[in-house]
């Protein structure tokens, strides 16, 4: 009983902090996300002719696309590192 009752303990302390390392992430890539629309907002700001709004917003979406899956990637990689851990402990 008291090996199961540890086990939970440790599945919910692994969990909590699991969360708050993937929330830290997600704040971290949202501010990184922003702060690349505001440059590509000012950027816009400043082309005369369209096709330099074509080209830069074309290479902001190439980019951002790159970053987006990137990060999707590594928040994947930060849930499945958790995963194993949740499915090792046996509880009753």
């Amino acid at each position: 009983m008291a090996a199961a009752t540890q086990g939970a303990t440790d599945l919910m302390r692994n969990a909590l902090q699991a969360t708050q390392d993937y929330n830290a992430k997600v704040l971290e890539f949202a501010v990184a996300n922003a702060n690349a629309t505001f440059e590509y907002l000012s950027k816009l700001s400043g082309t005369k002719a369209p096709s330099d709004f074509i080209e830069l917003t074309t290479r902001h979406m190439r980019e951002q696309s790159d970053v987006l899956s990137r990060q999707a990637r590594e928040l994947s990689e930060m849930a499945q590192k958790f995963l194993p851990k949740a499915n090792d402990v046996k509880v009753g």
